[in-house]
């Protein structure tokens, strides 16, 4: 059983094959967007990376010095 006869087509498509630029878009002049701030969204992002990083690095110290003179303290204690 053939639910269409002949051309399978959907009117979209129909109306897309006939219709080049439906907007007129093609008539618009080619603009430039021009300054974005691009540049400084990116420097304010990198400085915050390295501002996070700073203070990962800081904090991992500063638990490797907490281990250390906790080791440090418990071996002094033992040896008492």
């Amino acid at each position: 059983m053939q639910l269409h006869e002949g051309n399978d087509m959907t009117t979209h498509d129909q109306w897309k094959q006939n219709t080049t630029d439906p907007l007129g878009l093609g008539n618009l002049e080619a603009l430039d967007p021009g300054y974005d701030g691009w540049a400084g969204v990116e420097s304010a992002l990198l400085s915050y990376n390295h501002a996070k990083r700073n203070w990962q690095r800081a904090g991992g110290w500063l638990a490797i010095a907490a281990s250390f003179i906790l080791v440090v303290s418990i071996t002094l204690r033992n040896t008492e």
